[in-house]
């Protein structure tokens, strides 16, 4: 009988933990949409094309490419364009673009990412927008968890179309919070450029 209550014990407090845990990621806190446009913000980017299991990958060889062009890490005001959907898209031909915004750069650090990468503009497009706390790398999880699928029943809710996310991860390396801005009724054409970068 003790055995039984030692381990009821344990796994009652395990259980506690795990949803403390959980709550600690926000997990439990509700995603609240705005309606609000996003742009024109300019930036200078790299590719990863594949699964996002292997996107760190891919912001490692970008920051040491930035660090190569005299630009330090910390200053870039990063954020990721995601160009599919990864329900209707196979993980190894997923297209995600990693950028640094030079409109909120240095002078001097927007001139040598020009020179060192492919620009584009993401021009003014209406979204829905909202964020979610940044408590470590598992955020990066779990924030897409509750959002994407609360931002799907939106979009169904009033009938709006999307075709790419953008999250924004700010300067440096732990941001408080994480921002998603989801472009609607945007055309598609506008983001040519950027798959094209994939070709």
């Amino acid at each position: 009988m003790g055995i039984i209550k030692a381990i009821g014990a344990l796994t009652l407090f395990v259980v506690l933990g795990l949803v403390g845990f959980w709550a600690y990621l926000g997990g439990f806190s509700s995603v609240v949409f705005e309606e609000q446009p996003y742009g024109p913000v300019e930036i200078a980017y790299t590719t990863h094309l594949g699964s996002y299991a292997k996107i760190s990958e891919s912001w490692n060889r970008f920051e040491t490419e930035w660090n190569d062009a005299g630009i330090d890490g910390k200053r870039c005001d990063s954020l990721a364009v995601y160009l599919n959907s990864p329900d209707e898209t196979e993980p190894e031909n997923l297209q995600s673009i990693l950028a640094c915004r030079l409109d909120t750069a240095l002078a001097e650090d927007a001139e040598n990412f020009r020179k060192a990468f492919p620009v584009f503009t993401i021009p003014q497009v209406s979204a829905l927008r909202t964020e979610f706390p940044f408590k470590n790398f598992l955020s990066f999880m779990v924030g897409p968890m509750k959002v994407y699928p609360a931002a799907e029943k939106r979009m169904k809710q009033d009938a709006l179309e999307a075709s790419i996310a953008i999250e924004l991860y700010g300067p440096g390396e732990k941001p408080d919070r994480i921002g998603i801005v989801i472009p609607v009724d945007h055309d598609k054409s506008e983001f040519d450029a950027l798959r094209e970068a994939f070709e």
